[in-house]
């Protein structure tokens, strides 16, 4: 009897805990969340919005995020925002009462709404409505997987395709594999008897609808496994959202880094076609804030009301900005254990927009950008590709003979000059000695050199083996793998152990980082997933990569008392304090590119990255006429 009431008893259990949860879900969604101001840097405060209770899915997520925090000796995520300036004391405000720091003040009302003001002038800056909405759990451990022999799908896409799982000697095995990548996947195959290589696979078909609709076509000897559906973007997080509602309708509001120019997916067209023109004043317009290849959103917008919001949130999500005579701006996060943002005042008696003294509180709050080093104010000189040492000291030679006023301080040795990406080594055949090299180049022209990396990981590379014991590898899907920056120990063991006695004990210190956009994560595209990272999924935390990667190779230059020089393809708020100089992605040799360009790169400089460099990359004999 027992055994036959067990299971029963188990099941009741069960539904009164799941009917507990949903009710106590249920009671914290209509309960107000918990907000938290701290002072931070002058006219500021960082606001955090908490729901009230966390159900078990990210009670889950929380406990990991604080173990990756506890494992590099921090206590809260500091996302863009430093601590240089001393921020004050937390504090969680009555309902009503209002808090002051130097000329902003803030409200929270009963239902967590918030106003902020001048001090001076009681003038409504903006009021802003922040919400959280749970995204649902994760599917159980046990999978639920069904496997089919003899059959398989037809081949996955690039957007479809997760990742080469390696060989497998038995279809239970690559179905473990499977089982295991902790990555968003519903179908695996392995090809075990039907080619002999033994490979297992995994992809993500959601898009071609439930399981039991997919063709399966005959394959001798191969074994697929059908899985449970993908859980949605987000699974046991919140959806954190937050709309903002201008004090002054009139507004004009600005920033948001650089995107919107050409359609993702793809290099941008020839002429107008692909070289849109944004416009400066950002009213209207919505924006992704994952970032892709010639897509750098940087969540920081200023307003001629006299107010910076910094949406601090470094996951996906977007940002619409409201219609001019409406302003406001609405920002949603969709995978998020609470809300985050910055807000900065100008000063008192100051008159708005006073972008100056935003500009310093932005910086003071998220670092401030080091001097521009005086070799890179000049002509950088790079092409697709100087193949050896010798090639490069011919073209400083060629320049010697030319008048000073047209020489290059920058000489730029671009990507495949490794053996295998991740060897962190040029190719000692075609580069002998980078010292030579560099002297050489400093000797012709006084030029600085600077030597491109991509943060790919190849199997065939020296140093995978190293990286990957160490746990600094990241993103199969990559056809490598790509090095995790987020991991102090990875960065440290990168700049120690390789970047430093092969590049800056030789004489280089200024370094291109190339791909630092995601481009080809998620099984293909300009980087339609993201980089992966010791904090948690990409969808919550992927903006974080691209900083440490940054500050990978920034720090130790700064601590070697030189203003750290990068040239890099992607960057996130607060980026500016690692030497960011932000160029535009490979664009056509066009004057219609050109002149999207420009406010492009206006853009990226009044979302706090002071420096833009604008690259042309295909031949001007394609889109120039020959009177160029």
């Amino acid at each position: 009897t027992y055994q036959l009431v067990r299971p029963l008893l188990d099941m009741a259990a069960m539904a009164l805990i799941a009917t507990a949860t949903a009710a106590s879900v249920t009671a914290a969604a209509a309960a107000p969340p918990k907000v938290t101001l701290t002072p931070w840097c002058d006219n500021s405060f960082r606001v955090r919005v908490a729901p009230p209770l966390l159900p078990p899915a990210a009670q889950a997520a929380s406990a990991a995020l604080a173990r990756s925090l506890a494992s590099k000796n921090l206590t809260d995520l500091p996302g863009a925002l430093i601590e240089t300036c001393r921020p004050g004391a937390s504090l969680v405000p009555a309902p009503g009462t209002a808090v002051t720091n130097g000329n902003l003040a803030v409200s929270v009302r009963d239902d967590g709404s918030l106003t902020f003001r001048r001090a001076d002038t009681g003038a409504l800056l903006f009021s802003a409505a922040p919400s959280l909405v749970f995204n649902g759990g994760t599917p159980g451990s046990d999978g639920g997987w069904r496997t089919v022999e003899g059959k398989a799908a037809r081949s996955c896409s690039s957007s479809e395709f997760d990742g080469d799982l390696g060989s497998a000697e038995t279809a239970s095995e690559c179905l473990t594999k499977v089982m295991s990548t902790g990555r968003r996947v519903n179908y695996g195959v392995w090809r075990g008897g039907a080619t002999g290589n033994k490979g297992c696979y995994a992809c993500d078909l959601t898009d071609r609808g439930p399981s039991e609709g997919w063709e399966l076509k005959p394959a001798p000897g191969a074994v697929c496994f059908l899985g449970p559906p993908v859980p949605k973007v987000g699974a046991g997080y919140f959806e954190a959202n937050l709309t903002v509602t201008a004090g002054d309708r009139d507004e004009f509001s600005y920033g948001l880094g650089q995107g919107e120019w050409t359609p993702e997916g793809g290099c941008p067209e020839a002429g107008a076609a692909g070289a849109r023109i944004v416009p400066l004043e950002r009213h209207g317009q919505a924006l992704q804030l994952q970032q892709r290849k010639f897509h750098v959103t940087i969540p920081l917008l200023t307003s001629s009301a006299g107010y910076a919001l910094l949406f601090n949130m470094p996951g996906y999500g977007s940002v619409a900005v409201g219609k001019r005579g409406e302003g406001g701006s609405h920002w949603t996060a969709r995978a998020a254990l609470y809300l985050d943002f910055w807000v900065s005042s100008v000063p008192a008696g100051a008159n708005s927009p006073a972008w100056p003294s935003l500009y310093r509180q932005y910086a003071d709050a998220t670092g401030h950008a080091p001097p521009l080093r005086e070799a890179a104010m000049g002509f950088w000189q790079s092409r697709n590709r100087y193949k050896s040492s010798g090639i490069a000291l011919g073209v400083a030679a060629k320049y010697a003979e030319r008048p000073a006023a047209v020489r290059p301080s920058v000489l730029v040795i671009d990507y495949k000059n490794q053996r295998h990406d991740g060897d962190f080594a040029p190719d000692p055949a075609c580069y002998p000695s980078v010292r030579a090299l560099s002297d050489g180049v400093r000797a012709a022209i006084n030029a600085t050199l600077m030597f491109s990396f991509w943060p790919e990981v190849l199997s065939q590379a020296t140093e995978y083996a190293p990286l990957q014991q160490r746990g600094c590898l990241i993103n199969a899907d990559l056809g490598g793998r790509a090095v995790d920056p987020t991991v102090p120990e990875c960065r440290r063991y990168l700049w120690e152990a390789l970047l430093k006695p092969r590049y800056f004990d030789q004489g280089v210190s200024a370094f291109w980082l190339d791909e630092t956009d995601g481009e080809g994560t998620g099984g293909g595209g300009d980087g339609d997933y993201g980089y992966n990272s010791s904090f948690g999924p990409p969808a919550a935390y992927s903006n974080l990569w691209v900083n440490d990667w940054l500050r990978a190779f920034s720090e130790p230059v700064a601590e070697a008392r030189l203003p750290p020089l990068l040239l890099t393809r992607g960057v996130w708020a607060g980026g500016q304090r690692h030497g960011a100089v932000l160029w535009s992605s490979d664009i056509r040799s066009s004057f219609e590119q050109l002149a999207s360009q420009v406010p492009q790169g206006v853009h990226a400089s009044m979302s706090g990255i002071p420096v833009v460099d604008h690259v042309t990359f295909q031949e001007p004999s394609r889109d120039l006429p020959g009177t160029f």
